[in-house]
């Protein structure tokens, strides 16, 4: 991945599609922090916290806006994903169950588990990783597929997990993996309980949306990389450009010359020189944020038996590099199961079709957009400034803040102000080239005297300096 500069084009035919769950996170993790650091705003109850946490949104949302002007937007929601029914099956008839009279063992492609049976004095079971090495001490017992065990022990064998403190946090890795079972459990210091968050982010993206006229999207079976992945493919043509705002690697793989993705934390782009190159490897490699493992491949030197650690990150271009074709490496040496398991989950082009059908039906109404006039914010608490900001960017011609009848009227209005800021910049730009005044400027010793530019750097206005970052 390269990093481009913080500037982008102005443009009368913009998409913006927008992972909505990665702005809501970032700021609720920034109040958080702020409770960490001693600062806690004046919250004294959830409400309080909830409204800050809403404004915090219109910020953010605010800001995107003046940065892009998209004449349409699409808020991607998260729905119950089809991938963790995938996982599931996948490992019901993937992991095998070993047992004898004081032990349970599991063993997937990628790690082996013996969980020690609890006696009357004991409530939980012992869970403990096995080496490779020691697999054949349990091979030879008595065995079946996990999902050929009741539903009750299937259960049981779900929610194991491993834990490890050896970080700050406590981590928790389950036995059998399912789809993001892997978390880092930190502690959740929000006064909102986390489950109750969930829910409500979701219902503020639906309630929020009118007043930017962007199309929410959530389907079942759905997740907000499905919703992005299939709205750019539906709508790339009706478009001049996409911006995507997320911090999500995976759309890395999104090959589509279009579109530009946006990292709202870091405030830049990112692109990928190779979507197809980036796609394999990330196959290959797995994706841990997620507890997808990487190949486990068969060691020569043990036969029967996987090596110790699977297919990483920093490994991954040699490997498909060495590999030429990894499908058919992967049929001849025996691993294609775990490459058609990632490829399933990681593909996006791989997203069951008839969710890819339903998000391009939704995709049709994003035209159609319920508006709502920017005085109606107040409701949900937003500050005076917020609501003063939003009215100076309608009066300007923001097309966000306007009905899409009125698109024709946002682009001859805007056009005077981008001509205003583009020849402000040029006489910044000027004037630091010839100074007024020709008396010298008094410096530390070797550090020679630096300009204090007051451009707006990442706005929706073309960067005079061109293609590249004018320092």
């Amino acid at each position: 991945m390269i990093n481009t500069p913080a500037t982008y084009k102005y443009d009368t035919n913009r998409l913006m599609v927008i992972d909505w769950s990665s702005i809501a996170h970032q700021n609720i993790h920034s109040i958080q922090a702020s409770y960490k650091a001693g600062d806690d705003y004046g919250i004294q109850t959830k409400e309080d916290e909830l409204r800050l946490w809403r404004n915090k949104m219109v910020t953010s949302m605010n800001d995107l806006i003046q940065r892009f002007n998209p004449l349409d937007i699409i808020i991607a929601v998260d729905g119950n994903s089809w991938r963790k029914d995938f996982v599931k099956d996948y490992y019901g008839k993937h992991t095998i169950v070993y047992h004898d009279d004081t032990y349970i063992y599991t063993e997937t492609e990628n790690y082996a588990y013996r969980i020690g049976k609890p006696d009357k004095k004991k409530e939980e079971y012992t869970v403990e990783r096995i080496a490779v090495k020691d697999y054949p001490t349990f091979r030879g017992k008595d065995h079946v597929l996990l999902n050929e065990l009741s539903q009750a022990k299937q259960d049981l064998l779900w929610g194991l997990y491993e834990v490890s403190t050896k970080s700050k946090n406590e981590n928790k890795t389950p036995i059998i993996p399912s789809y993001k079972g892997k978390r880092k459990f930190s502690e959740w210091t929000a006064k909102t309980p986390k489950d109750e968050w969930q829910k409500y982010k979701d219902k503020f993206a639906f309630e929020l949306a009118k007043y930017y006229r962007a199309l929410p999207i959530q389907l079942d079976g759905a997740e907000g990389d499905d919703v992005i992945y299939s709205s750019i493919k539906a709508l790339q043509d009706r478009y001049s450009s996409i911006v995507v705002v997320t911090r999500d690697s995976d759309m890395m793989q999104i090959d589509c010359s279009k579109a530009v993705f946006y990292d709202h934390l870091a405030a830049k782009f990112l692109s990928c020189e190779s979507p197809s190159e980036y796609l394999i490897q990330k196959i290959v490699s797995g994706d841990s944020s997620d507890n997808i493992h990487g190949m486990s491949l068969p060691n020569p030197k043990t036969p029967g038996l996987p090596k110790a650690t699977c297919v990483g990150k920093d490994g991954a271009p040699k490997f498909v590099k060495a590999c030429g074709d990894v499908y058919e490496t992967a049929k001849r040496d025996g691993w294609v199961d775990q490459y058609i398991r990632n490829k399933t989950l990681i593909d996006l082009s791989c997203t069951p079709d008839n969710i890819k059908n339903a998000i391009t039906e939704a995709c049709g109404n994003v035209c159609n957009g319920e508006y709502a006039p920017a005085e109606s914010l107040e409701h949900i608490g937003i500050t005076k400034a917020q609501l003063d900001l939003i009215k100076n960017m309608r009066d300007r011609g923001f097309y966000a803040f306007h009905p899409r009848s009125k698109a024709d009227w946002c682009n001859t209005a805007f056009a005077s102000e981008r001509n205003y800021q583009s020849n402000k910049i040029e006489r910044i730009k000027e004037d630091m080239e010839s100074p007024i005044s020709a008396a010298p400027v008094p410096t530390a010793v070797g550090t020679a005297a630096q300009p204090e530019p007051d451009y707006n750097v990442g706005n929706v206005f073309d960067s005079p300096f061109g293609d590249d970052p004018p320092f």
